[in-house]
């Protein structure tokens, strides 16, 4: 059946795909931008009332929702509590990460070192998650994510958040930042990013330093594959 010009919430979720939501006061999901064969319909600011667009294509409902998040993004720094441990730090960052999530809001990092790691990295709490819909961000080569302790094992720096399940880890759009694996000798287990059980990440001007491993690391299921993985400009 064809989606209504105008559709309820729920049909939304029943047809389309959804590319932003936002958490109502009950705990409820309510789309707030989402696509189907190649229209993009946005919530135009009255109670379930939708309008649709004239974007025609699935590149121009990417550029629609990177606009719509980056218009008010959340800044880091608003997170990152003054002489943060680095572990403080990553638990600022990933704070702010949930709440862009929650928000259906870009996460924007300005120029700067960002110190991130675990004191129990073997116990998987190094690193940063991403979202699935999500727009992270910085100001280039000057935004530096680095791994605090020197050759850590099992310290990967950015991956998909565990709690979404396989097919849902959709469309995330990392670009504009540095990952300094911050290593000098051959370590098993890390990987500075990891893209595994996503479909259509795109990862544009990113850069990694100091890897002596792996740069990108994708380890799929058969019956869950990555898939539509797109990487522009990467600078090694």
């Amino acid at each position: 059946a064809a989606m209504p010009v105008t559709p309820t919430a729920q049909e939304l979720i029943d047809y389309g795909v959804i590319q932003g939501l936002r958490i109502l006061p009950s705990g409820a999901q309510q789309p707030t931008l989402w696509s189907r064969g190649g229209n993009v319909w946005q919530d135009n600011g009255a109670a379930r009332a939708m309008q649709p667009t004239l974007d025609a294509s699935i590149a121009n409902v990417n550029t629609s929702v990177t606009k719509l998040r980056s218009e008010n993004p959340l800044n880091v720094l608003d997170y990152i509590p003054a002489a943060a441990t680095y572990y403080q730090t990553q638990q600022a960052m990933q704070l702010a990460l949930d709440d862009g999530y929650a928000q259906g809001r870009s996460v924007y990092m300005p120029a700067g070192v960002y110190l991130i790691g675990s004191p129990q990295p073997s116990q998987g709490g190094s690193g940063l998650f991403f979202y699935p819909n999500c727009e992270v961000y910085g100001d280039g080569v000057s935004t530096v994510l680095r791994n605090a302790v020197q050759n850590s094992q099992y310290a990967n720096m950015l991956r998909p958040h565990p709690s979404i399940a396989y097919p849902s880890h959709v469309n995330a759009y990392l670009h504009d930042f540095c990952l300094d694996q911050n290593a000098t000798q051959y370590i098993v287990a890390t990987a500075t990013m990891d893209i595994t059980g996503t479909i259509g990440l795109r990862a544009t001007n990113l850069f990694w330093r100091n890897v002596c491993l792996c740069g990108m690391f994708c380890n799929s299921a058969e019956s869950a594959p990555t898939l539509n993985t797109v990487i522009q400009n990467p600078v090694f």
